[in-house]
């Protein structure tokens, strides 16, 4: 008996141990966030930030954030998280839309996200391409074009799972929103065809740019309400249009004029283009980061690396072009027009004792939620994705939602693009619901979910949070929105 005790006792022992030593690995992963500083309360989930190989060389060096699920992270699903631009920060998505903090105003601290994604699923928030947030190139080479971006986000996946086995066999799932319409379609058809042993299960794009032509066209279709009756639609129908079609992307030279005083419209007489119910943020520099973002948007739009967007006061003038048609125009002044405003999360990441926390290099530009660089250095390889779609339908289900006030990229263009899959609708299109209120429209067709948003813009994690986790929880469950 006392010797059956002794080996209990030296059993118990060395599994106490044993499980401080394996206890010890874990926690002295050098990437792990101990702290956040301005976070009063610390989480009850594992963090980790650090990089991510996204080349062979070791060249190209992604940075990442990854949050584990404050549910089960050893089951709950595994999502990618990437914001758009080109040359845009993916922390953005974490600290001003999904992630489980999101920066105060005046960025001095963090505020728990009630409504975080990471409540049903691990989240990996990733800045890519190279270049972009506190992401780099050792050799500072950031000419990049969407095949090599999708290449370094593929690569910098297995390097992900190269760090965290344990999450290998966690059903995979990709989101984004805004250009990574282009972004997620091109690496999910990498892990379709690659080598690398990766469990996806679903793609989610939110406001997504998936076509050049569809999306230019589009954008003008959405501002129809404002416009109609309006001498810039009348001039559009007259020189842009037959009975059955308008050619308002490569117009004709009587028509470019008209297309090019409805894009004036749309994007500098003052609306919040991203959220048209939504006031512009004022008090901003005219080069400041909600500016830039908009420009980067609008840049994949028209295919330009530069825009001027001017502020523009009222009221409308009018005058003659030199053809003597009477045109609308605005006066204008040089200063730019900021709708969103990032100074918070770009003060909050800048400081010291942030970087230190988040294990950043000292060498390693500052955080910007835009890149000159990357963008200046960005060709767009695709017009569409159309044949990137096509492969990969039927072989996982792809979310497709919109909010509905958006007209960088809206909900119109998005229908558009759907259509051209011609795709077997599979259900009535009807509304949903949060919380007893219509929270906007759905239909499935196939494989595929279209859904709206009823009164969100651009960023719908941001600006309807509820919603947002409601649609991304049922995605990710499988089950019917």
């Amino acid at each position: 008996m006392a010797s059956t005790r002794l080996f209990k006792l030296l059993f118990l022992v060395s599994l106490t141990q044993a499980v401080e030593v394996f206890g010890s690995l874990v926690r002295d992963n050098p990437d792990e966030i101990l702290s956040l500083p301005g976070l009063k309360v610390p989480p009850k989930f594992k963090q980790y930030s650090g990089y991510l190989n996204g080349s062979a060389d070791g060249d190209k060096q992604l940075h990442y954030w990854f949050v584990e699920s404050q549910n089960n992270p050893a089951t709950d699903p595994l999502v990618l998280w990437l914001n758009g631009g080109p040359g845009c920060s993916s922390l953005d998505g974490l600290l001003e839309e999904n992630g489980p903090f999101q920066v105060t105003s005046d960025g001095s601290g963090l505020t728990p996200n009630p409504y975080s994604w990471n409540k049903v699923a691990n989240v990996l928030y990733l800045e890519s391409p190279a270049g972009v947030g506190f992401s780099y190139a050792t050799s500072q080479n950031l000419t990049t074009n969407d095949d090599i971006t999708a290449a370094e986000n593929y690569m910098a996946l297995g390097s992900f799972f190269q760090k965290y086995p344990q999450f290998q066999a966690n059903e995979f799932f990709i989101t984004g929103e805004s250009y990574a319409g282009i972004y997620i379609p091109t690496l999910a058809v990498l892990i379709l065809n690659g080598t690398e042993m990766i469990n996806l299960q679903g793609l989610a794009i939110g406001n997504g740019y998936y076509s050049k032509k569809n999306q230019h066209e589009c954008r003008l279709f959405f501002a129809y309400l404002w416009i109609d009756g309006h001498l810039i639609w009348n001039n559009l129908q007259r020189e842009c249009c037959t009975p059955t079609k308008c050619h308002f992307f490569h117009p004709s030279p009587g028509c470019q004029p008209y297309v090019n005083e409805a894009l004036h419209f749309i994007n500098d007489i003052g609306l919040n283009t991203y959220s048209i119910y939504m006031d512009c943020a004022g008090g901003i520099p005219a080069e400041s980061a909600s500016l830039k973002r908009y420009m980067f948007d609008m840049a994949s739009l028209t295919g330009t690396k530069t825009l001027n967007r001017p502020r523009i006061p009222h009221p409308w003038k009018m005058s003659s072009d030199s053809s003597g048609i009477p045109v609308h125009s605005l006066f204008s002044s040089s200063n730019g027009l900021d709708c969103i405003d990032s100074t918070a999360i770009t003060k909050y990441l800048a400081r010291e004792d942030v970087r230190t926390a988040l294990h950043i290099p000292t060498s390693v530009q500052v955080w910007t939620v835009c890149s000159d660089n990357v963008h200046g250095n960005y060709s767009i390889t695709y017009n569409d994705m159309f044949p990137q779609f096509e492969a990969l339908l039927g072989k996982y289900p792809i979310l497709v939602y919109n909010g509905d006030a958006d007209i960088v990229c809206p909900l119109n263009s998005a229908a558009e693009f759907v259509a051209g899959l011609n795709l077997n609708s599979t259900g009535d299109r009807r509304p949903w619901y949060n919380d007893d209120q219509v929270a906007g429209f759905v239909e499935e067709r196939g494989p595929l979910t279209l859904m709206t948003v009823k009164g969100s813009g651009h960023m719908v994690p941001q600006w309807r949070p509820a919603q947002a986790f409601q649609m991304i929880s049922n995605f990710l469950k499988g089950k019917p929105q």
